[in-house]
């Protein structure tokens, strides 16, 4: 994991990109038996090519008693680019990805949807909101594909109110998400998907999260979990805390984030099955284990980074280590003004 934090990363995930994939090119073709060997079907889900999904199946000695959670990825590319399987020589990625989590225990599944700018919001989000047919889906997304999560979740007409689907839902997992419009993207990725920048600051995920307070009772909400790299480009890490920071002011209690470490906007994919920096899909799966068994505990396992503005805190009088934090955060012409405190320190008093 040395070579990933040398390589430049306060820079467009375009540019960090290729060498962070060499860097783990060769640790994947390593294992490529142990990634191939997990049982892989191709299933075609509509009309066109880009209407595919491969199902990863949980060899028998990862399946317990209990029915087998389905974890449906949607990987990113910044709106515009993205496949499930990629060309040779990293054909493995996102191969390593679903059999890692088949690995433990979980029935994954990866599609390839349309792209923008020939498809935009929110048209391109709706090709990326499952179907399933079990009880306990968990939905993950990563950079582009963590915001058609979150826009399935927050959009008022993506999954209806009392849809069945939303009832299965039973948690997602969203992976350096750029959540709202930022210039300094660059390349015109958020112009292409929604069409304008206009159209992106009103449709971005932190507005629809602020728009659903009102239509979207907290208790039909899935559980929650946010995963940063360390070396996320400034904007991006930015982004994520804003979310987070209102995730906790809108649902009034500690929602987990996962800064993890050693690794950039890229590698958390193609480390899974590397052998190396795998540690947050270990925490990821036992996160959804733990929501699966109903015990999955609020408090985050977050490492505050260097040259990240830490908030007010006071010892919470509930569990004498869980923090009360206050922010201001500003979306537009929104200044939200938010204080956070552990559920016990209400149940004490």
């Amino acid at each position: 994991m040395d070579r990933i934090s040398a390589i430049p990363w306060n820079i467009s995930p375009m540019i960090t990109a290729e060498p962070t994939l060499a860097a783990f090119q060769p640790l994947l073709e390593k294992n490529r038996p142990f990634i191939t060997s997990v049982s892989k079907k191709a299933i075609k889900y509509g009309e066109t090519d880009r209407h595919y999904l491969d199902i990863y199946y949980p060899p028998s000695q990862a399946i317990s008693g209990d029915p087998t959670p389905i974890l449906f990825f949607v990987y990113g590319g910044g709106f515009v680019t993205g496949a499930r399987n990629r060309p040779p020589p990293m054909d493995l990625v996102y191969s390593c990805l679903g059999s890692f989590f088949a690995r433990q225990g979980f029935l994954t599944i990866i599609p390839d949807y349309h792209l923008a700018p020939e498809f935009q919001y929110p048209k391109l989000t709706s090709e990326t909101t499952p179907s399933p047919d079990l009880e306990s889906l968990f939905i993950m997304g990563h950079s582009a594909g963590a915001v058609h999560v979150a826009t399935s979740i927050f959009h008022p007409n993506l999954i209806p109110l009392d849809s069945d689907l939303r009832r299965r839902i039973k948690g997602i997992v969203l992976v350096s998400g750029p959540y709202h419009y930022s210039s300094k993207a660059g390349d015109g990725v958020f112009e292409a998907h929604w069409g304008s920048e206009e159209n992106a600051r009103e449709n971005s995920a932190v507005s629809l999260l602020i728009r659903s307070i009102d239509w979207l009772p907290k208790e039909r909400l899935p559980e929650i979990l946010l995963v940063v790299a360390q070396f996320e480009p400034e904007w991006i890490m930015n982004m994520g805390l804003d979310y987070w920071r209102l995730l906790e002011w809108h649902l009034g209690k500690p929602v987990r984030l996962d800064v993890v470490k050693d690794h950039n906007h890229v590698s958390l994919n193609c480390a899974l099955s590397s052998g190396e920096g795998e540690e947050w899909g270990m925490r990821a799966a036992n996160w959804i284990r733990s929501v699966v068994h109903g015990n999955v505990h609020s408090a985050p396992e977050t490492e505050t980074l260097a040259g990240v503005e830490k908030t007010d805190t006071q010892e919470c009088p509930g569990c004498q280590k869980r923090e009360i934090r206050s922010f201001s955060i500003e979306i537009g012409t929104k200044s939200l003004r938010s204080q956070v405190t552990c559920s016990l320190a209400s149940a004490s008093s």
